[in-house]
C-alpha cells in the first residue's frame, strides 16, 4: 500500500491538507488522535504511566493531559520515556489500521504525524509531505485552537 506521510510543525495545515485528503477518499491515520485515544483506552500504556509518574497522572480513569505535559516539557527524559511507552502501541495500531484499509482493497492512504521523522515512522512511508507555513502564520493557528499564549 501506498503511504504518504505528512508532517510539519504545530499549525502548519497538516490537518488542512488531511481534511482535503479525505474529501477525496483517501484514508489517514491521525497519530496524534490515536494517541490521545491510547492514553484512555490502552491498560498497559496507563499502567507504565501510572508507575513511571504515580496515579495522579489520572483522575477517573481519564488522562490528565495538563499534568502530563507539565512534566514532559519539563524534563527531556520524561519526554522519551513517555514515547518509548507509545510509539509500539501506536506501531501495532497503525499495523492493524493498515491491514484493514488493504483488506479493503485501499491502495493509498496518509499517516498525519507532527513528529513523524523524530519517531521513525518516517522509514514506513512511500513519501513525506512537510507541510510549512510561516512562523507568525503557525503562532496565531496554535493560539486560536488551543487558547495558549504565544
Amino acid at each position: 500500500m501506498f503511504i504518504a506521510g505528512i508532517t510539519g510543525g504545530i499549525g502548519s495545515g497538516k490537518s488542512l491538507i488531511c481534511r482535503v485528503l479525505r474529501t477525496f477518499g483517501v484514508p489517514v491515520f491521525c497519530a496524534d488522535e490515536q494517541v490521545k485515544q491510547m492514553y484512555n483506552s490502552s491498560h498497559s500504556l496507563q499502567q507504565q504511566l501510572i508507575q513511571r509518574f504515580g496515579a495522579g497522572i489520572y483522575q477517573n480513569g481519564s488522562i490528565q493531559t495538563s499534568a502530563l505535559a507539565h512534566i514532559v516539557f519539563e524534563d527531556d527524559t520524561a519526554l522519551a520515556e513517555v514515547e518509548a511507552m507509545v510509539y509500539p502501541i501506536l506501531q501495532t495500531r497503525f499495523e492493524q489500521w493498515r491491514r484493514e484499509r488493504s483488506a479493503e482493497g485501499i491502495g493509498a492512504a496518509a499517516f498525519e504525524a507532527a513528529l513523524l521523522c523524530e519517531s521513525g515512522f518516517y522509514k514506513q512511508m512511500s513519501m513525506l509531505v512537510n507541510v510549512a507555513a510561516p512562523e507568525n502564520i503557525r503562532t496565531a493557528r496554535a493560539q486560536a485552537r488551543g487558547g495558549a499564549s504565544a
